[in-house]
Order: C-alpha cells, then sequence, then structure tokens
C-alpha cells in the first residue's frame, strides 16, 4: 500500500486527486480545478484548495449556514460526477 508522510493510500481518484488516511480523517491532495480561472499561482509561492469532508446532507446545511454568515459561494452545492456533492468557497 502506498503512504504518504506515513499515512496509508485510502483511493486515487485521478491523477489530481488523491486520498490518504490521518487518524479519522482523510487528507486529499488535489490540484485546484474548479477555480481554474483564478491567476496562476507566482513563483516562489504556495497555494493549496483544502476540503473538508462532511455527510451528503451536510453539505446544503453547511452552505446554507455560511450563506448567512456571510461567506459568498463560488459554487453552490452540486451533485459531481464522482459522486459527492460538494460547495466551492472563495
Amino acid at each position: 500500500m502506498k503512504t504518504f508522510l506515513g499515512f496509508p493510500l485510502v483511493r486515487e481518484l485521478s491523477p489530481g486527486w488523491i486520498e490518504y488516511r490521518v487518524g479519522n480523517n482523510t487528507l486529499a491532495l488535489a490540484r485546484p480545478s474548479l477555480t481554474a480561472a483564478d491567476a496562476p499561482t507566482p513563483n516562489g509561492s504556495a497555494s493549496l484548495q483544502l476540503a473538508f469532508k462532511v455527510s451528503a446532507p451536510e453539505v446544503d446545511q453547511c452552505a446554507d449556514e455560511l450563506l448567512r454568515q456571510g461567506v459568498n459561494l463560488l459554487s453552490p452545492p452540486t451533485d459531481q460526477a464522482f459522486g459527492t456533492p460538494h460547495a466551492v468557497l472563495p
């Protein structure tokens, strides 16, 4: 089984999305793609795409609460081809 920093591989959905088990959590390493219209990251700097895994029913609840708190979503909750609904935050 492949590991990353000692964490076991959970699954590789594509060359741009790999998940590892970190305790009871999943660490997903992903190439940014949903915000591809953003300016490229300048040389010498770092960026990341951070995701939190919640149950499917919680996606809508989380999005609603964020909107109530004044957070503008880049994308509303949407069912994805890979089977997991998600919303995109700025």
